[in-house]
């Protein structure tokens, strides 16, 4: 996350924890957990911060079994730094597909900020079998 603002607008952490954060640089690195999202990390600097992310997404990616790794990488209003970020993602894990890249709706961004980056890493499996519908009678 780029700036602590819009977690303390959003009421997810105190004023001083947003002044000190700010003071002091700290970038956030969240993952979701169980659906909760959850604090993972606390870097300081935005290109640590992104830093500290791909080497993150990499080994989850890497700890996969080969080949069966996917990525994700999501943004809002940099796309460039998006861009960048999957093209190293792919150089470091060449048994993966290149990155998808995609834009983050306006919703999340209100709360996560201008300039937000994730990465989503998942496996590909076998597709998920068709459901059955109920058999109808007339």
């Amino acid at each position: 996350m780029p700036s602590l603002e819009q977690l303390r607008r959003g009421g997810r952490i105190g004023a001083a924890a947003s002044l000190m954060g700010t003071m002091f640089a700290i970038k956030p690195i969240l993952a979701v957990d169980h659906g909760k999202i959850v604090p993972l990390e606390k870097v300081r600097s935005a290109a640590k911060a992104v830093a500290r992310l791909e080497e993150l997404a990499a080994a989850d990616a890497a700890a996969r079994p080969r080949g069966q790794a996917r990525l994700a990488v999501h943004h809002f209003g940099n796309p460039a730094e998006a861009e960048a970020l999957a093209a190293r993602l792919s150089a470091d894990l060449p048994s993966c597909p290149p990155a998808q890249i995609s834009s983050l709706p306006a919703v999340l961004a209100a709360h996560a900020g201008l300039g937000v980056l994730a990465v989503i890493v998942g496996e590909s499996g076998p597709p998920a079998p068709e459901p059955e519908l109920p058999a109808v009678s007339t």
